[in-house]
C-alpha cells in the first residue's frame, strides 16, 4: 500500500498546484487587457484572447479538482482512475514539453511538463500494481 500513498501524494500536489495556478492565471488577466489596450493584441482578436484566457484558467481549475476527486480511487489502485490520471499527466507533459520546444524562451511552459511528470512517474512505476489488482478482481472465464 506504500506505492498508492506515494501516488496519492503526487496526485494531491499536482491537483493543488493546478488549482493555485488557475487562480494566479485568472488574476493575471490584466496583462491581456493591457495588451489589448496598447495594441499588442489586435482589437479584432480581443474577444478571442480574453475568452481563451478565461477558458484556460477554468480548465486548469477543473483538471485540478478532477485530480483531487481521483485521489481515493488511485489510493485503492482502481484502473479507471489510473487511466484518467495517466491521460491528464500525459496531456500536461506533452503540452508543456511540446510548447516549450516550440517556444524555448517561455520557461513557464516547463512548469506544465513538471506537473505532468509528477503524475506520470509514479503512475508508470506502479502500473503493475493496478494491473495485478484488476486481474485479481476479474473472474477467470474459460
Amino acid at each position: 500500500m506504500r506505492e498508492s500513498k506515494f501516488l496519492y501524494r503526487c496526485t494531491f500536489i499536482t491537483g493543488i498546484l493546478l488549482i493555485i495556478t488557475s487562480l494566479l492565471h485568472f488574476f493575471n488577466i490584466n496583462d491581456t487587457i493591457i495588451a489589448i489596450k496598447t495594441g499588442d493584441i489586435a482589437p479584432s482578436h480581443a474577444s478571442n484572447a480574453v475568452s481563451t484566457w478565461i477558458f484556460s484558467g477554468i480548465s486548469m481549475f477543473i483538471i485540478g479538482v478532477w485530480l483531487l476527486c481521483l485521489l481515493d480511487n488511485l489510493k485503492k489502485l482502481q484502473v479507471k482512475a489510473w487511466w484518467q490520471a495517466f491521460l491528464i499527466g500525459t496531456a500536461l507533459a506533452v503540452f508543456g514539453g511540446g510548447c516549450w520546444l516550440k517556444y524555448p524562451k517561455e520557461l513557464h511552459l516547463l512548469y506544465f511538463l513538471l506537473l505532468g511528470m509528477i503524475l506520470l512517474v509514479p503512475l508508470i512505476l506502479y502500473a503493475g500494481r493496478f494491473r495485478r489488482k484488476k486481474s485479481q478482481e476479474s473472474p477467470n472465464k474459460t
